[in-house]
């Protein structure tokens, strides 16, 4: 397990939330210049739920850097994880991330559009249903240009609540059976709602690039700990080489 392990994460401590977003805004700005540099069409961007990120999502919908990137690119927008909740429930991660778009809906020359997670009750349907359209969207090896990622107070990230599910080993019976195929797959939470579904550590890891957004002195504390190499979290396992981690911490 440890050849997952990130040694070289970044970390970067703002000491406003103002500093804290417009860092992350402009280096969404900065990934996506370059994505329609290279003459490519499409933007995919893999966001975490929580409430955590959306002052973010609400920054980057009214950017006066991104609306004309927009116009380039077509951005896509796939939550990492989701809650298996009734559509209607405020507790849904992409009920808070197309409100928190909803000024880009409105105002980009291209909207972003949103892949959000099917709301049938099955987790294993949806999460075969979610596979699929990844699948579509991005080949049988997705890569996200960019993905946002959040951290629990534990060290989880997206609906990876242990080191087995961030590393797969939860997909497989006793029997050396694969349980769950594809991208994404159902986990069980150790707070209500239990019932999740996410995206697997691999995808998350595949990622051109990856940012990891926290606020406290505790979360901070673990991000720490994982650049050491000091504790393996479940978020260890599911960062790619050079991932930064942008940290607020109030004073």
């Amino acid at each position: 397990m440890g050849e997952f392990i990130v040694m070289n994460l970044e970390i970067r401590l703002f000491n406003t939330q103002s500093e804290w977003i417009e860092s992350v805004t402009r280096e969404v700005a900065a990934r996506m210049e370059e994505t329609a540099t290279k003459g490519k069409r499409d933007f995919h961007l893999c966001l975490a739920g929580g409430s955590t990120p959306k002052p973010v999502y609400e920054a980057l919908a009214s950017d006066a850097r991104i609306a004309p990137l927009a116009s380039a690119l077509q951005v896509h927008i796939w939550p990492g994880d989701e809650r298996v909740v009734p559509a209607n429930s405020p507790q849904r991660n992409g009920a808070m991330i197309t409100a928190a778009f909803a000024r880009a809906s409105s105002t980009w020359a291209n909207p972003p559009l949103f892949h959000l997670w099917p709301e049938q009750q099955d987790p294993a349907a949806a999460c075969a249903a979610f596979s699929l359209e990844l699948e579509s969207m991005l080949s049988d090896s997705p890569v996200f240009d960019l993905s946002l990622l959040g951290m629990g107070d534990d060290g989880h990230t997206a609906g990876l609540f242990t080191i087995a599910d961030a590393t797969g080993q939860d997909r497989f019976d006793y029997a050396g059976c694969l349980r769950h195929a594809g991208f994404a797959f159902p986990t069980i939470a150790p707070s209500e709602p239990q019932s999740r579904m996410t995206l697997s550590g691999q995808v998350l890891r595949d990622s051109a690039a990856q940012m990891i957004l926290t606020r406290g002195p505790a979360k901070l504390r673990l991000l720490e700990d994982i650049a050491a190499g000091r504790r393996q979290l479940s978020l260890s396992f599911a960062l790619r080489p050079g991932a930064v981690a942008c940290h607020c911490r109030p004073i």
